[in-house]
């Protein structure tokens, strides 16, 4: 039975959180209209190439559904602060695993913030981006560590005479899938019993 390549997984997770996030100094100072918000987005976190707006990281639509759902407030005319973008960070990054309804509760106290405090969401989001950057070290390494620790306990020689080359990838894919479905889970429900509807 071939070994996995864990330095192939460990750079494929350290390009993912390199591209997944946009940093502070990232987002203008300066108030954007909506088409440039998606240009910003699609700039720091989706494809180089054009996309139609139901491929767009975030589109027109998107962000006025997410102010009908008072998730992100309503624009100063037609533009949009630090604050907005911000929100809307928050939200791309935790729409693909909790459903509308659990990030405006999760983001309910960070909303009222947003409306009335530039610096503090400067502080919020800054201390955020830290936080992402040292668990994500952390748990890089963690993964690969117990990903080795349980294919040595899982492959036996009778197992390697039917183990096809792509197993490995596999192993490696069913525990990334059981570790999310784990924690989606215990993230709803700490939301549906440790936060409180607006």
């Amino acid at each position: 039975m071939s070994t996995i390549d864990y330095s192939y997984i460990r750079d494929i997770m350290h390009e993912i959180n390199d591209t997944s996030h946009i940093r502070i100094e990232d987002i203008p100072e300066y108030k954007l209209y909506i088409s440039q918000m998606e240009e910003l987005f699609d700039k720091k976190l989706g494809s180089i190439e054009e996309l139609d707006d139901d491929k767009k990281v975030i589109s027109k639509t998107m962000i006025q559904n997410y102010i009908k759902d008072g998730l992100v407030m309503p624009p100063d005319g037609k533009s949009y602060n630090k604050n907005h973008i911000i929100l809307l960070i928050f939200i791309y990054n935790l729409k693909s695993i909790l459903t509308i309804k659990d990030i405006k509760k999760l983001l309910f106290p960070i909303i009222n913030i947003a409306q009335s405090n530039e610096e503090k969401m400067d502080i919020i989001y800054e201390n955020y981006i830290k936080v992402r950057e040292k668990f994500t070290d952390k748990y890089i390494e963690n993964f690969i560590d117990a990903a080795t620790n349980i294919y040595d306990d899982f492959k036996t020689e009778e197992l390697a005479k039917e183990w096809p080359e792509e197993s490995n990838i596999i192993f490696i894919i069913f525990l990334l899938v059981l570790q999310a479905d784990m924690c989606k889970k215990t993230a709803e429900y700490l939301i549906d019993t440790c936060l409180h509807d607006d």
